[in-house]
């Protein structure tokens, strides 16, 4: 009978080893909450709870902002007339809105880190946070001074004119397909491709003083209405040149002229096209810029007590 009882009392290993896996798991669950409460008692009283909050915050808000800025962007392109053929991307006014969002995701960004300064109870945390914070104001203030020294440059934007412009270059008149007239075709856009630079004044001209006959000087645009857009001038030897001014050329929006010439016999010509920066794109850039140096360098004032208040303070706590 006492085998028997002994028997009855018998464990199934398999059931020990799922009891003990049990408590081995209760065991680290509870060790692990423990800890995890302890880790949310210590962020409280170091005030790190509050500085992910505000990560959180900033991260959320900077992505909802760079989101906005790439439909915002090639939008104001479509809007401004973008096209594939003609090809054109006028940047002019997504740069602007670009660049002036970027400076509001920037100001944010010290703004933040300027509430960090305040809610965080480290005073090594402060002083360095302050510190680098001088630091990328600074650098953000140098570069947009260099971009306004580049842009108030005079020198360096007539570099960009001539560079984009062309003097005195020959034309050769060919048989035409009428196999009557010698002519010859070129393409002139009244705006570069990205919207910063426009035709100021084209010139075509006998590159001889005696002419044989008259030449035949017509300029039209390729994708309009050719004879609505047609504006046709002589060149005899009378009148050895033909100059025709930004009124004509551009009328405030893009376009692709075609320069025709036409004559009897092959006389040699030369043609000249004068290429400039807007003014306003200039100054619109120029100005942008400035403030940019100014908010940084304000942003540089404004850090700087932070990080004399705690250099010597941050070394102990």
């Amino acid at each position: 009978m006492a085998r028997k009882k002994d028997s009855s009392r018998q464990i199934d290993p398999e059931l020990k080893k799922k009891l003990e896996k049990l408590e081995r798991d209760f065991d680290d669950r509870t060790q692990i909450t423990r800890i995890k409460r302890i880790q949310g008692l210590l962020d409280k009283l170091e005030g790190t709870d509050k500085i992910r909050r505000l990560e959180k915050t900033k991260k959320k808000a900077i992505i909802i902002q760079f989101i906005g800025i790439m439909v915002l962007f090639p939008f104001l392109m479509y809007f401004n007339g973008a096209s594939v053929d003609p090809f054109y991307l006028p940047i002019y006014h997504s740069l602007l809105m670009l660049f002036g969002w970027l400076l509001l995701i920037l100001i944010s960004l010290f703004i933040f880190r300027f509430l960090r300064i305040k809610r965080h109870k480290s005073y090594s945390i402060k002083y360095l946070v302050a510190r680098n914070s001088m630091r990328k104001a600074m650098s953000f203030a140098v570069v947009a001074l260099i971009i306004l020294g580049f842009l108030y440059t005079p020198y360096i934007t007539e570099v960009v004119n001539d560079a984009s412009s062309v003097e005195n270059q020959s034309v050769q008149l060919t048989d035409g397909d009428d196999n009557v007239n010698f002519t010859a075709t070129i393409e002139l856009p009244s705006r570069c491709v990205l919207d910063l630079r426009g035709l100021k004044s084209l010139t075509v001209s006998s590159a001889r003083d005696d002419i044989n006959s008259e030449i035949d000087i017509t300029l039209y645009e390729k994708y309009g209405n050719k004879n609505e857009s047609m504006i046709s001038e002589t060149i005899d030897s009378e009148n050895l040149n033909v100059t025709f001014g930004e009124d004509t050329l551009d009328p405030g929006e893009f376009k692709v002229w075609i320069l025709h010439m036409s004559s009897e016999y092959g006389n040699p010509l030369e043609y000249s096209f004068r290429m400039e920066v807007f003014p306003d794109r200039q100054t619109s850039f120029s100005l942008l810029s400035f403030v940019y140096m100014g908010v940084f360098i304000q942003f540089t004032a404004v850090f700087y007590p932070f990080k004399k208040r705690y250099t010597g303070e941050g070394i102990y706590r």
